[in-house]
């Protein structure tokens, strides 16, 4: 039977199918990827109070990450919510076996593998432009401006040591 519904999966999404267990596995991944998502959301929020708490001001603004961070949470949520009705869909159309349904349920355990790979597809598209976009805004990677004037001299210490005559 599990054969049979492989079969027609391949058929109707056009590639092969995911099995139960890769499904399952795929929903443990997002579960676990959320609870670090959530973990870390918690610390930066802890760390924001902490220093609000002592008066002072953070070094750069945490709330654009912690913004990623929720969207990134959402969308994990809506993915293995979908993620849980497909393989809900395989279930039943394991256990009731019945053709009559059978058609329906494939063809909806279709849309909604379709459904989940392209969001899945989406995701990763939007994460890599909001950690882009966040890298451009808080230019935690820009070159850092020490030291332009003194190129391809000894540091001025050295200089200094010389010229006192210790060392």
């Amino acid at each position: 039977m599990k054969e049979f519904l492989k079969k027609i999966l391949e058929f109707i999404t056009g590639k092969r199918g995911p099995s139960l267990k890769s499904l399952e596995k795929e929903l443990s991944k997002r579960k676990v990827e959320i609870r670090r998502a959530e973990a870390k959301e918690k610390r930066l929020l802890a760390q924001k109070k902490r220093l609000i708490r002592k008066g002072k001001r953070l070094q750069k603004d945490v709330s654009p990450e912690i913004n990623m961070l929720q969207k990134e949470i959402n969308m994990q949520r809506q993915l293995i919510r979908n993620l849980e009705r497909a393989k809900q869909t395989i279930d039943i159309a394991i256990e009731t076996k019945t053709l009559e349904n059978f058609g329906k349920d494939l063809k909806k355990i279709g849309k909604d593998l379709k459904k989940v790979s392209n969001q899945y597809e989406k995701r990763t598209q939007k994460q890599q432009k909001l950690t882009k976009d966040f890298i451009e805004k808080s230019g935690s990677f820009k070159k850092s401006k020490r030291n332009t004037k003194n190129t391809g001299k000894r540091p001025s210490s050295v200089n200094r040591s010389k010229r006192l005559g210790i060392g």
